[in-house]
């Protein structure tokens, strides 16, 4: 049986810190990651703009309750 010389076929060898640092992305994967930044950032905002507001509206409801 004969030995392939990948070497031959343009192929280099990688070092541990170069396959560590290869992101394999693709179209794929550029789109999913894309659509769960926007969709994380989106929750984000919600989760924020809805704390926000129970704030405010706790704050008036207490502040008329001592108020009486």
């Amino acid at each position: 049986m004969k030995n392939l010389e990948l070497t031959n076929l343009g192929v280099q060898e990688m070092s541990r810190t170069e396959m560590k640092t290869i992101d394999g992305g693709g179209l794929l994967g550029d789109f999913i990651s894309g659509t769960l930044t926007v969709v994380a950032t989106a929750a984000s905002a919600i989760v924020g703009d809805t704390v926000t507001y129970a704030k405010k509206q706790i704050g008036t409801v207490l502040t008329a309750i001592f108020s009486l």
